[in-house]
């Protein structure tokens, strides 16, 4: 169980001390709730935003939102978020990452254009009624490219010879510490990919920059550009710019033409895009802390990289990569303590108080309590909240901690919101363990479209299950095609499980 109040905060002064969580006061619930802009203009009505996930909703092979999408985000878009952002949009049809991604259209007919419409009308139903600029969640379009780490089967390729295409000829795959099974899983899924040339590398700026375009044509107020990475098939799916953005790993990124500045990629996208959006059009960055610890960079050149974007006009950078309120983990894991450092002193090294010109920060990663929220925002490191799994178990969280409800005393409305038990069992390869988490939030997403409650028993077989055999969008045809390929899957990781 979660509890909003309960538990202990990692103390985000400097002395880094564990402190107890004070409780939720009604000057919280203001500081919260209170409007903050953009440097772009835009108001965004407060300081939580439900971050991108992959929702696992589109039809087999991919394609335009559908009737699920927009029901889900309705939800969210009336639970009083201040800004909502997609899971990730695939600017190449060609890279999916497990098959059921949204994608953007090559042709920009009326058909084609219309669910995306009403999904960015969705996104910002609040439900108030004569909504001004502020009132509204802002809706951004994540954009997205998967790079490599396109597998072979679901990765929009099916039926083809094609391979993925990526800054340089490496299969994806696990370090040397992973055993054979794992190896033999990753080799099974990922094809090695081929090369882009620099010619190549330039359309992709151009398709980006479409994208950015057909989100303003239809609605969005937005874009952020997914520019974080991992070595995990999760809610965090990888961009593109993965390999391109770590340069001191030779076999990822062994480039001798100017793509061997790892921001280079990122910068051009960004200035092309604000070259011919109008003003107002809101442009955001995702980037991830933990990539510097696996890349070999440091945290200087992390925080100098984070400065040179935020040069470029853009209007928030989310940073994640990390749980903030435990840096316990740090004994265990590299990546937590890089990130519990890190996310104070990116937000440190700009104006917390805002510029014209300075973007907003997007702080994401284990924030839990109301009042833990409250200090990072009230410590000044940082501007916003962004939540992800917590969106999934209280779609209506903002109004559940609004000053309404603190002031009014309403203890139904605080209780404990239950995590789901994502125990995974040991004989579980290590990239079905790894998704077992995305798994059950994709399955109880799929529930809120579909106006149910979340089966919170749901255990980590089961989603895992349920995750992938769904009919979608198309019904039975849909349905056969993926439960085919659905128990391919299953049965290739029972077998290579079998083995060990």
């Amino acid at each position: 169980m979660a509890s909003l109040e309960g538990g202990c905060l990692y103390d985000v002064d400097e002395e880094s001390s564990l402190q107890p969580d004070k409780p939720f006061r009604v000057s919280d619930a203001e500081l919260l709730a209170s409007p903050i802009a953009l440097p772009c203009g835009r108001v965004i009505s407060n300081r939580l935003v439900k971050v991108a996930m992959y929702e696992h909703l589109a039809a087999f092979s991919g394609g335009s939102p559908n009737q699920y999408h927009i029901s889900l985000y309705s939800r969210w878009a009336q639970g009083g978020w201040g800004m909502i952002i997609t899971g990730n949009c695939q600017i190449s049809p060609t890279h999916l990452t497990l098959g059921r991604d949204i994608t953007i259209p090559r042709a920009k007919s009326v058909r084609e254009l219309d669910p995306f419409k009403a999904l960015s009308t969705a996104m910002r139903s609040s439900g108030i009624p004569y909504a001004k600029d502020g009132d509204s969640p802002l809706a951004i379009m994540q954009l997205s490219h998967t790079g490599g780490q396109s597998p072979r089967f679901i990765g929009g390729r099916l039926g083809t010879l094609r391979r993925p295409v990526a800054p340089s000829s490496r299969r994806f795959s696990v370090d040397s510490k992973g055993n054979w099974l794992t190896q033999a899983a990753y080799w099974f899924l990922f094809s090695t990919p081929r090369t882009l040339t620099s010619e190549q590398v330039r359309l992709l700026v151009e398709d980006f920059f479409s994208a950015a375009k057909l989100a303003y044509e239809t609605g969005f107020d937005g874009v952020q550009l997914h520019a974080a990475h991992g070595c995990r098939l999760d809610s965090s799916n990888q961009t593109s710019f993965r390999n391109f953005y770590r340069p001191r790993r030779a076999d990822l990124n062994n480039r001798q033409d100017e793509y061997s500045n790892r921001l280079l990629l990122l910068q051009q996208i960004i200035l092309r895009i604000k070259a011919e959006m109008p003003p107002r059009f809101v442009l955001g960055v995702k980037l991830n802390a933990g990539d510097y610890v696996t890349g070999g960079l440091s945290e200087e050149d992390a925080l100098n990289d984070t400065r040179r974007v935020s040069q470029l006009g853009i209007d928030f950078i989310e940073i994640s990569g990390g749980n903030y309120e435990n840096p316990v983990y740090a004994n265990a894991s590299p990546r937590q303590a890089f990130f519990a450092s890190f996310s104070r002193k990116v937000v440190q090294s700009m104006p917390i108080s805002g510029t014209k010109s300075t973007p907003l920060i997007i702080l994401t990663g284990g924030l839990r309590t109301p009042s833990q929220m409250a200090r990072i925002i009230s410590h000044k490191h940082a501007h916003l909240l962004g939540l992800g799994r917590l969106s999934v178990l209280c779609p209506d969280f903002p109004h559940r901690i609004s000053p309404v409800v603190v002031v009014r005393g309403d203890e139904d409305a605080l209780l404990p919101i239950p995590e789901p038990n994502l125990y995974c069992p040991r004989w579980f390869p290590k990239l079905v363990g790894a998704g077992v988490g995305t798994a059950w939030y994709v399955v109880a997403m799929r529930q809120i479209a579909r106006g149910k409650d979340i089966n919170s028993r749901m255990g980590s077989i089961g989603a895992v299950f349920w995750m992938w055999i769904w009919a979608g969008p198309y019904g039975l045809a849909g349905f056969a095609i993926w439960t085919l390929i659905g128990l391919v899957f299953v049965l290739t990781w029972v077998r290579l499980s079998g083995w060990s």
